[in-house]
């Protein structure tokens, strides 16, 4: 029996197109789902690594800074995390207590609301109510008033918890000390397996532009919010509003958190406000002042320090912060701008990442080249040949300094 031919191929259809598209859209929707529960279910583990990180681009400056004065690395890397942590437990020991007072009494201020308010709200039906509502509110508040009151101290706290948020944060201070001692040492042996000198290169730019650029965001934002927590501070100290300081820290913690950030510190401000103060204008005037100092720190200040290259489309910012805060609650929130500014840099340095650079961009698309323009850049274009020698050439010099430029 003669063999048959074998069956030719079926020729290329657009239905055939159409599916492979399709099931490439359902394979990233399905991993980008799969990456969602993976970083919620190791949050406990992610979430120390990635304020590690952070705070290593923050810090690093400041040890770098006490080796040129003579000081080891090891020993600057050490009274950096030392006196970071130290000043993290004073703020928190100073501010607990008063901020746990102040959630407890919240139904209290629910209650001053409607009677400061009592002219500018609706009808009487509407009193009656939120009385009914807030009387109930009103019962519960006595005994949350309490045992808050009389709660114990932030040491007792976390004496007496599971001793997870120790664990985490010691891990935390062992990771970010030995990321600050011994910094470049992984980016090192990453440069030195990859195949050839491009991709090395690309490697080590891409990381210097990294440590530098987030540092330098990193720490001009903390230093404007700190300068927002000072201006509030004060002027809540001169509109006789109590605590002050704790409003000044909740306006520079908060204020990491785009757009949410300045509502939540507005809201605390206001319900404080309404069971210090007896007058409705007298009510509104610290929330004001401190949602126009926010305002004149959004729309002037940051713009002007932190520039236009870093940027970011308001959309995206909006979208990143509900994302990371449903995976990570307020932990997320407040690393999601750092971790998107970080995804910028990264998709500026690499090619491929066009696209990802034009969606997170502010910035209206640039005009596309010309067709005469393109074909003229396509011909100043080196022939493959060249391309080949050079990659030779590169090959051949790799063992040469395989990590000279890494700083």
């Amino acid at each position: 029996m003669p063999l048959q031919p074998p069956a030719s191929p079926e020729p290329w259809s657009p239905a055939i197109g159409k599916t492979l598209v399709s099931l490439r859209i359902a394979s990233l929707v399905l991993a980008g789902c799969a990456a969602i529960l993976m970083l919620e279910y190791a949050q406990a583990v992610l979430v120390p690594i990635t304020l590690s990180i952070l705070l290593a681009m923050v810090l690093s400056p400041i040890v770098a800074r006490l080796k040129r004065l003579g000081v080891p690395r090891g020993v600057g890397a050490a009274v950096a995390v030392l006196l970071s942590f130290s000043v993290l437990l004073l703020l928190l020991d100073r501010l607990i207590n008063p901020a746990g007072e102040w959630l407890a009494r919240i139904p209290q201020a629910v209650n001053r609301a409607r009677w400061v308010f009592r002219n500018m709200i609706g009808t009487l039906e509407d009193m009656q109510k939120t009385t009914q509502k807030v009387a109930e509110l009103s019962d519960q508040a006595g005994d949350a008033e309490k045992v808050v009151v009389q709660g114990p101290s932030l040491a007792e706290l976390l004496a007496t918890g599971t001793g997870e948020v120790l664990v985490t944060i010691a891990l935390m201070l062992v990771l970010l000390y030995f990321m600050l001692v011994n910094g470049n040492m992984l980016l090192r042996k990453a440069v030195h397996v990859l195949p050839s000198l491009r991709a090395k290169r690309l490697a080590v730019g891409v990381w210097n532009a990294l440590r530098q650029e987030v540092s330098r965001y990193l720490l001009t934002v903390t230093a404007i919010n700190i300068c927002l927590g000072i201006c509030t501070a004060g002027a809540m100290y001169l509109l006789g509003m109590p605590n002050p300081l704790l409003w000044g820290a909740t306006a520079a913690v908060f204020n990491f958190v785009p757009y949410l950030g300045g509502i939540v510190t507005a809201s605390a401000i206001l319900l404080a406000s309404l069971l210090t103060f007896a007058d409705p204008w007298s009510v509104l005037l610290p929330p004001a002042v401190f949602l126009a100092f926010n305002a004149f720190e959004g729309n002037f200040v940051t713009p002007s320090i932190v520039g236009r290259r870093l940027a970011l489309n308001p959309i995206a910012v909006f979208l990143f912060l509900m994302i990371w805060g449903w995976v990570w609650g307020i932990a997320g929130m407040l690393i999601a701008v750092p971790l998107l500014v970080s995804i910028k840099i990264v998709s500026e340095k690499v090619p491929g990442l066009y696209v990802l650079r034009e969606l997170l961009s502010p910035h209206p698309p640039r005009r596309r080249r010309q067709p005469g323009a393109s074909a003229h850049a396509r011909s100043a274009e080196p022939s493959s040949s060249d391309a080949t020698m050079r990659e030779r050439d590169e090959t051949r010099h790799e063992s040469a300094s395989p990590g000279a430029a890494i700083r």
